[in-house]
């Protein structure tokens, strides 16, 4: 699908999805509070303090890498 949109907007650059497998992160924020989920993390715009911390959540441990990013690094 990342494609397709790449093509019908007519995008130059590549976005490449870091894990083909679901995964979810939480954010662990300066006052100890969890957020779980990209969109409440994105969308928390009540809360103005800093995150210390991003990492999967535990049923997202063993999501695998898409290996399109080690091309995209080298």
């Amino acid at each position: 699908m990342i494609r397709v949109m790449h093509h019908i907007l007519e995008v130059d650059s590549k976005i490449i999805p870091v894990t083909t497998d679901s995964a979810f992160i939480e954010a662990l924020l300066d006052n100890w509070e969890i957020i779980k989920k990209q969109d409440n993390i994105s969308n928390s715009v009540w809360y103005t303090g800093r995150i210390l911390d991003l990492r999967l959540m535990n049923g997202s441990k063993n999501a695998k890498h898409n290996y399109r990013i080690d091309e995209a690094i080298l």
